[in-house]
């Protein structure tokens, strides 16, 4: 099962369902079929969209390593500051 669900095919059929429902769902204007879209969409951004998409999971992971590294700076700079400002009292 765990085969299946790393496969970008697998994941393009998803996709393709959530379109087809939503399609469905403004056609015959039964909205609440929305939800399934909805819950497809989510796990396709939250499983599926790093198996798809390599390259953009690779850019956020940097991104967030810079983002870590800058708040660990910031993080540091306050600590002195505090660290100085008590000192001086």
């Amino acid at each position: 099962m765990h085969k299946i669900l790393s496969t970008k095919s697998f994941w393009t059929f998803v996709c393709f369902v959530a379109f087809f429902i939503f399609t469905t769902s403004l056609i015959t204007k039964l909205w609440w079929l929305n939800i399934f879209t909805m819950i497809l969409g989510l796990l396709f951004k939250y499983f599926g969209d790093a198996i798809c998409f390599p390259e953009r999971a690779k850019l956020k992971r940097v991104r967030e390593e810079k983002m870590q590294s800058y708040l660990d700076k910031r993080q540091e700079m306050n600590s002195n500051y505090v660290r100085n400002k008590r000192n001086r009292k």
